[in-house]
């Protein structure tokens, strides 16, 4: 009986590990680009090589689902990292008013939960979100 309960166990572990596990954070291929040493957002790599995932301004709505926590603070970006490793840049010199005010809103630490966040932001601000899209050639 013992090693008939053991085996059971054994199982219900296999099943929850697989049936529980996290998938990646599935980011559209084309917003992956590799920061080389020396670039500002390479300081989330050690100041090494690595891949993140550059989210244009327009489409900070269409950040698939995830938790995501604020690693890295610039004057006009923030770098995140998902709780599946995956790493997320929003902004950049060019940022519209809406996204920078966004940006200036998450705090270095903090977890988000995306897309809803911006979707909150929007809220707050009085703005649908599809009006955060007017003039970007949609």
């Amino acid at each position: 009986m013992k090693q008939v309960l053991l085996n059971a166990f054994r199982a219900t572990a296999i099943l929850c590990l697989i049936g529980c596990s996290t998938p990646s954070t599935s980011f559209p291929p084309k917003w992956k680009v590799t920061v080389e040493k020396g670039d500002v957002l390479a300081k989330v790599f050690g100041n090494e090589r690595g891949d993140i995932f550059m989210v244009p301004h327009g489409q900070v709505d269409e950040i698939p689902p995830c938790r995501a926590s604020v690693v890295l603070e610039l004057p006009c970006a923030v770098v995140l990292r998902t709780t599946t490793g995956d790493l997320f840049n929003i902004g950049a010199p060019d940022v519209t008013a809406e996204v920078g005010a966004f940006i200036s809103s998450l705090r270095q630490g903090e977890t988000y939960t995306f897309p809803e966040a911006f979707a909150q932001f929007q809220k707050r601000k009085g703005q649908s979100p599809n009006e955060s899209r007017a003039g970007d050639g949609r």
